[in-house]
């Protein structure tokens, strides 16, 4: 492969890398910018197919036999392999990537609709308790943990009880730095409970109003619902709210 090979190749890497990556950035703002990627990762996914066929057969070519192959041509073959197998594998990923999930969107929990939706939860927590006393499943809440003076997260725990104004909760996504001040276990009271969410027998889900107020946050925002969020947008019974 001599220099103006070696350079197309490069450029045609970045191109067909670059241009994806640039498109994804946007695609939450821009309506065609799934259909775009799309195009792209399977433009660069049949590239990379074409250039693993190209490869063997310009090695086969290069040799009368497989005992005569020389070094030289086993390490450029191997080279452009793993060229063609960058290719194939965003080609892949750009393809199947819907986006990012709710969750992956940072929020400030001092959002006007953050503080709003924590309202919401104490204004319903009595359903919430209810459903708790009779012994439902998969029902968790949300609350504030506090780390240092100057540092509190949020945390999701599994709800194991209820009991004189406290929730029995296992603490969710239980790590090193909560385990120096917290146990994996805790009471929460009532009025510490920020948000609440049962997930239904269908799938459906009740409550996770802090999750809606990130739909109406993102709305705002003009972000687009792409495939993924409109999935989970679909799972909350109140997702009205967000619409």
């Amino acid at each position: 492969m001599n220099g103006s090979e070696f350079l197309g190749l490069l450029l045609g890497v970045l191109l067909l890398i670059g241009l994806p990556i640039f498109i994804l950035r946007l695609r939450d703002r821009w309506k065609s910018g799934k259909g775009v990627s799309v195009l792209s990762g399977g433009t660069t996914l049949l590239v990379g197919l074409v250039m693993v066929v190209a490869s063997v057969v310009q090695l086969l070519e290069s040799t009368t036999s497989y005992m005569d192959i020389k070094l030289g041509s086993l390490l450029q073959f191997l080279c452009q392999c793993l060229m063609a197998s960058l290719f194939i594998y965003f080609g892949i990923k750009w393809i199947r990537d819907d986006g990012p999930g709710i969750d992956e969107y940072k929020i400030d929990d001092e959002e006007p609709e953050v503080r709003a939706s924590v309202q919401m939860a104490q204004k319903t927590i009595n359903d919430f308790i209810s459903q708790v006393e009779n012994h439902i499943d998969y029902a968790y809440c949300r609350f504030a943990l506090k780390l240092d003076e100057d540092c509190t997260c949020r945390s999701w725990g599994y709800v194991h009880a209820y009991e004189n104004n406290y929730f029995d909760v296992s603490i969710m996504n239980y790590n090193d730095s909560l385990a120096e001040k917290h146990p994996s276990r805790m009471q929460i009271h009532r009025n510490d409970v920020e948000d609440w969410q049962i997930i239904q027998a269908d799938g459906k889900l009740k409550g996770g109003y802090s999750y809606i107020a990130k739909f109406i946050i993102l709305k705002k925002r003009g972000i687009r619902f792409h495939r993924h969020l409109r999935r989970e947008l679909d799972l909350f019974l109140d997702s009205n709210i967000a619409e």
